[in-house]
């Protein structure tokens, strides 16, 4: 240590420290933390140092880099507290004295206010899922049912209701311009009734007959009631009820009557599904009470992960949802794949159509269960290959058997299989199902060509079993065993036959097993659904069995065991 470092040593003394601290407070007339205050601490440390074995040399090396560490985060201390502070006046005076040492806790609340600021920022930009955007047309329209009877029922008169988006100031204010929505009721072609909700515009429009209900962007459901003796022939509507707040706009509407015997309906259910997937079905008539609820998220995303779109931001359409008849919700979803569309090509004509969307198809049906709250998926283009997958409407054949529920899931989809993933190789669609006069002398081989259609006929008896729909089991039974026959499988044939006899040990059976239900197989129940067993075998199975000669010792042994 040199000679010239011994009074600046002597000069950061503490008590030097100390008064340099009251003088540079008493000048300025304000409390601040100097430099000179870390220095201290800087000083503090050298004296503890001075006690151990280190030597001069050290010391002012620490002695130095200390100071130096301190004006640099005396520094960042008076940049944070500058950006915190921006445009107030403090800093602005601060600033022109030339000061711009930090007060004291002003860079912890800097700090702390950045902090908040990103989290928030962090908070708002990103969501946690996927929203289905709601409709965005300007006009929103429905025909309203008209009662079948009633003293002043002026026949032949329709009755439409619709809802007119706009921009506009509310009829009686004289403020700003903001989105309105406009009801009327028209009656051929003139208004006879009008309403408007201010700040909202409608995304979805619903009617029965009695009750009309508007959902909006602003995530509301507005209901309107109409005349208890007339219906909606008088024309007038009245709000009935407050407005419903779901919290995301509304996506989908839809209000059902149970049949009843008078003009009034037993039962009027609403459901409503809002942007985020949530949906709810609710008893409006004669009170109003939740039935169940849940959300449409689950089949989108399979339907997206079963695709080769790989971004949640592309969510499968919704292309309807809605409650059937037998108070069954049943939902359809469509998808096209965003990486390219349908050319055409005028050196060659043909089409390119775009890349597919995976194996079931562009368009999936399910139904919800809401014993399990789970969806199932009834129908989808993944039987393609079947031979009892037609690209023709089931309902228009002339089959009475085909005719029900999962029929009609299975036409709504079947476009759908122009993009599927699965493409027939040879061609072969057989359509046993739609021949009458089918050749069972063509036995096929083990290769296994038939795997798609007995997966098909096993997945349409589950799935007619799912719905209750005892025909429609009924039938597709009888393609399984016609499947089974032509090819040959004795050791199929002999499980159809034994799940149908029901046999089971006693000591395995038990209280809940002994009802029927949708394990079939495992039940010792005389009949599956309104189906009779021991006639199932001898309608379906052993004429089926009988037209294949080489099971012909297989098909005695089963009629001797039934007949016994």
């Amino acid at each position: 240590m040199s000679n010239d470092d011994q009074p600046h040593e002597k000069h950061l003394s503490s008590a030097e420290l100390k008064a340099n601290q009251l003088e540079t407070r008493v000048k300025g007339g304000k409390k601040r933390i100097q430099p000179f205050l870390m220095g201290g601490e800087g000083t503090s440390k050298k004296a503890k140092l001075s006690n151990g074995k280190n030597d001069g040399s050290e010391k002012k090396t620490k002695k130095v880099e200390t100071l130096e560490d301190a004006m640099h985060l005396a520094e960042k201390a008076a940049s944070g507290a500058e950006a915190a502070s921006s445009q107030k006046s403090t800093n602005k005076g601060r600033s022109e004295s030339g000061d711009d040492r930090p007060v004291p806790g002003q860079r912890d609340i800097a700090s702390t206010q950045a902090q908040n600021q990103q989290t928030y920022l962090v908070a708002g930009t990103q969501s946690t899922t996927p929203q289905i955007p709601h409709s965005s047309n300007r006009i929103h329209s429905v025909e309203l049912p008209i009662r079948e009877s009633g003293p002043y029922l002026e026949a032949g008169l329709i009755h439409v209701a619709d809802c007119t988006n706009s921009i506009q100031t509310p009829q009686g204010s004289s403020g700003s311009a903001l989105p309105c929505a406009t009801l009327s009721i028209s009656r051929l072609g003139e208004r006879v009734w009008k309403d408007q909700l201010p700040g909202a515009s409608c995304s979805a429009i619903a009617a029965s007959r009695s009750l009309l209900a508007i959902g909006t962007s602003d995530g509301c459901v507005q209901l309107y009631g109409t005349s208890p003796t007339l219906g909606w022939s008088s024309g007038v509507g009245f709000r009935s009820h407050p407005p419903f707040v779901m919290g995301r706009p509304i996506v989908a509407l839809q209000l059902q009557d149970e049949q009843s015997d008078g003009d009034y309906p037993a039962r009027t259910q609403m459901l409503v599904v809002v942007a985020d997937g949530g949906f709810g079905v609710y008893t409006v008539v004669p009170e109003l009470k939740i039935q169940f609820k849940g959300t449409i998220m689950p089949p989108m995303m399979h339907m997206l992960l079963s695709s080769n779109v790989s971004t949640e931001s592309h969510l499968p359409n919704l292309a309807r949802i809605q409650l059937t008849e037998r108070n069954r919700l049943i939902l359809l979803l469509s998808f096209h794949s965003t990486q390219g569309r349908t050319t055409h090509d005028e050196t060659s004509g043909r089409f390119n159509s775009a890349p597919s969307v995976g194996a079931g198809g562009s368009l999936q049906a399910f139904v919800y269960s809401e014993l399990s709250d789970l969806w199932m998926r009834m129908a989808d283009s993944r039987f393609v290959l079947s031979d009892f997958y037609s690209t023709l409407p089931t309902s228009s054949k002339s089959k009475k058997e085909t005719v029900g529920e999962l029929s009609k899931l299975d036409d709504s989809v079947r476009m759908g299989a122009i993009s599927s993933t699965l493409k027939t190789s040879r061609g072969r669609h057989a359509h046993l199902g739609s021949h009458a006069n089918a050749t069972y002398n063509q036995i096929r081989d083990d290769s296994g060509s038939d795997i798609a259609t007995r997966s098909h006929c096993e997945d349409r008896m589950a799935c007619a079993l799912a719905l209750k729909s005892s025909s429609e089991f009924e039938y597709w039974l009888s393609m399984y065993v016609r499947t089974l026959a032509v090819s040959g499988h004795k050791a199929l044939l002999r499980l159809i036959v034994d799940m149908l006899s029901g046999k089971r040990k006693k000591d395995t059976m038990d209280d809940n097993t002994s009802n029927e239900s949708i394990c079939w197989w495992l039940s010792d129940a005389p009949s599956v659904l309104a189906s009779d067993r021991r006639k199932l075998i001898k309608s379906i199975v052993i004429p089926e069995m009988s037209k294949n000669r080489s099971l012909q010792r297989l098909t005695n042994e089963v009629a001797v065991e039934v007949d016994s």
